[in-house]
């Protein structure tokens, strides 16, 4: 008699989860028994994302571009690159265009209160800490 009742315990809990699985919207699936070594990581590449770079973000600069056919542009950007883990001023430096007819400048925001980066063109900046290319 125990086994029968174990038995009819059993065929409803499968009912019930049959049962509540069907009305479910998720669907699970079993994990492969197949399973593959772990991957070996290489080393994080100097300067990655990956490590921790040791510059910290104390100010935002405006990166004033004067490129030829085109009104001047300014963006607003971090003092630090944190993917390169370097001044972005250097990265700037490094990524100018440098044919003729290429301006970029940098200032810091805070020499230029109410500076508008979203203006067509971008006003000239004030108090320039960097300039790079041959128009300027």
């Amino acid at each position: 008699m125990r086994q029968i009742r174990a038995g009819a315990v059993l065929a409803a809990v499968l009912i019930g989860t049959v049962g509540a699985s069907a009305c479910s919207s998720t669907t699970t699936t079993a994990p492969s028994p197949i399973t593959s070594p772990a991957p070996t990581k290489a080393p994080p590449a100097a300067g990655s994302a990956t490590t921790a770079c040791r510059l910290t973000p104390t100010e935002d600069l405006i990166e004033r571009l004067v490129t030829p056919r085109l009104p001047p542009s300014a963006i607003v950007v971090g003092n630090v690159d944190g993917v390169l883990c370097k001044p972005t001023v250097d990265t700037i430096q490094q990524t100018t265009p440098s044919g003729p007819g290429y301006c970029t400048q940098i200032a810091r925001s805070a020499d230029n209160p109410g500076y508008n980066p979203d203006a067509t063109p971008a006003a000239p900046l004030r108090k320039v800490i960097a300039q790079y290319g041959s128009a300027c």
